[in-house]
């Protein structure tokens, strides 16, 4: 059962990285990826970028 759980987090976590590289690679435009904050951006530190 444990196994079963691993393996299907395993292939949530791949997914979303696959969605995840997917948008930024239709989307970003080398400064900026429309819809996400700048704080985003940076790191969660509330710099400015």
């Amino acid at each position: 059962m444990r196994r079963e759980q691993e393996k299907l987090e395993h292939g949530i976590r791949v997914e979303c990285k696959d969605a995840i590289e997917k948008a930024i690679a239709e989307k970003f435009d080398g400064y900026t990826l429309p819809g996400m904050p700048q704080r985003a951006l940076s790191g969660s530190t509330g710099r400015n970028v």
